[in-house]
């Protein structure tokens, strides 16, 4: 079943691929970055930045996240964190639904922003802004706005990014 589940998503995945950026079939209406894909360029690792995008995805973000499962699964399994049910405590049954895409964007938030200081941002965070550099935040909360990261596509927003760039790398 997993595999039927993971080869669907390729199949999805590369059909979305093939219909908005290999046939061009939506053009550039309803796209928020208006350049099209960086290809056999020396400023990614891989040489382009689809191919970048699928190893760091596959490469790395995968083994992340199944890491996480392996020791958030472990820890249920073994009694080290409890499992929340209706019948045990229905009240936090349902505020973890809300409660969860809250916490899920503040944290990525902050730690995004972490790894903007000077030191991670030119050794290793470098790599993501190679082609989008804004909206840290996630869309649950408005986390963006509220602490000047946001990017709504005018002309003031790129030079605040210009200008942010300046600061973070120094130049």
């Amino acid at each position: 079943m997993a595999d039927q589940v993971t080869g669907g998503g390729f199949v999805v995945a590369g059909s979305l691929h093939l219909w908005f950026y290999t046939f061009s079939s939506q053009g550039k209406k309803l796209k928020y970055d208006q350049r099209p894909l960086m290809m056999n360029c020396r400023q990614f690792t891989l040489g382009g930045q689809i191919r970048d995008n699928m190893f760091w995805t596959l490469g790395t973000g995968v083994f992340i996240w199944t890491l996480y499962e392996v020791i958030l699964f472990w820890a249920l399994a073994n009694g080290y964190m409890p499992m929340p049910t209706w019948a045990a405590n229905p009240v936090w049954f349902v505020a973890i639904f809300f409660l969860v895409p809250i916490w899920e964007s503040l944290y990525f938030y902050c730690i995004h922003r972490a790894i903007h200081f000077p030191f991670f941002y030119k050794h290793v965070h470098y790599l993501h802004h190679r082609y989008f550099e804004c909206n840290y935040g996630s869309l649950e909360i408005p986390w963006d706005k509220w602490f000047g990261s946001f990017h709504d596509g005018t002309v003031q927003a790129n030079e605040s990014m210009r200008e942010r760039h300046k600061r973070i790398m120094g130049k």
